[in-house]
């Protein structure tokens, strides 16, 4: 008997493999992928308008700030870096099953 639910099954294994209680097998019905995140790419960065915009927006009035100095700087050298500074695109990459390592291909090939 087969069970399922939001993607994945399982099911009761037929052999004891040894234990007292029956083994329960589970799968998952859908390829496992995550997105990466976007990258800085440091060596395309046009630094001369980062330096520009940094020097004419990081004046002492604008970053003045009682509640946040430093979470307001950031945001504004966050800011500055995404438009001066290109960034990678996210990519979709397929989560491999963490248990089946290389001494689990090795053993495959043999």
């Amino acid at each position: 008997m087969t069970f399922a639910v939001s993607g994945l099954s399982w099911q009761v294994h037929h052999d004891l493999c040894g234990s007292d209680h029956f083994p329960i097998a589970i799968y998952c019905n859908r390829a496992s992928t995550f997105e990466t995140n976007c990258s800085w790419k440091l060596s395309n960065a046009n630094w001369k308008a980062f330096s520009d915009k940094a020097a004419s927006d990081l004046k002492y009035e604008s970053v003045r700030d009682p509640d946040d100095p430093v979470g307001n700087i950031t945001n504004i050298l966050i800011n500055i870096a995404n438009h001066s500074i290109p960034k990678s695109k996210p990519k979709v990459v397929k989560h491999n099953t963490i248990w089946f390592n290389d001494e689990c291909k090795e053993a495959r090939k043999t």
